[in-house]
Parts: structure tokens; C-alpha cells; sequence
């Protein structure tokens, strides 16, 4: 996948959208994965939080 393919979604009634599966396979997210949302200008950015995302510690668990 490339920056350049745009994709149009709707939005449902319950106001949510939903990220094409390419998209979700380039960046590795898969269900219960956290993203962390920003707005710049009028753009919505999305990014994958690797430190929400990253496995808990085998000595601690955190």
C-alpha cells in the first residue's frame, strides 16, 4: 500500500469508520490494538501506538 490510494468511507449511525483492510495489514493492526488519533488542520491522523501496542514484560508484566 502506498500513501497515495484514497479510499472514501461513510460514516455509520454510530458515527464510526472503517479502516480498509489494506491499511490495517501495512501498519500490522489487528483487533484490540490501540491507535493513537491526532487533527491536523483537516486531516485526521492515525498512528499505531507501539508503546500501547508493544508485549508486556515477561519479569513484570507491564
Amino acid at each position: 500500500m502506498t500513501n497515495n490510494i484514497i479510499v472514501t468511507r461513510t460514516i455509520d449511525e454510530l458515527n464510526r469508520i472503517v479502516l480498509p483492510s489494506e491499511a490495517r495489514n501495512h501498519l500490522g493492526l489487528s483487533k484490540g490494538m490501540n491507535v493513537k488519533v491526532s487533527i491536523e488542520g483537516n486531516k485526521i491522523i492515525l498512528v499505531k501506538d507501539e508503546e500501547k501496542n508493544a508485549e508486556p514484560c515477561i519479569t513484570c508484566g507491564k
